[in-house]
């Protein structure tokens, strides 16, 4: 990646980062937690969609095993 494709990351990242405190001012941590855990789970945790938003330095929870 370039430099400038990395400072595109990183202006990317300072902006989620930005919403994310917001919406915890506004709902609570644990409300934005949840629904990142449920988005997380409907999508899967290979899903670009969520990628950056879960925050790089987390483990996404395990998706449920599907029944039969």
């Amino acid at each position: 990646m370039t430099d400038r494709g990395h400072s595109l990351m990183r202006e990317g990242e300072a902006v989620f980062d930005e919403l994310r405190a917001q919406w915890e001012s506004q709902v609570g941590r644990d409300r934005i937690s949840d629904l990142q855990d449920a988005l997380l789970r409907l999508l899967g945790p290979d899903d670009a969609t969520l990628r950056g938003w879960a925050g790089a330095d987390e483990d996404p929870p395990a998706a449920p095993a599907a029944s039969r």
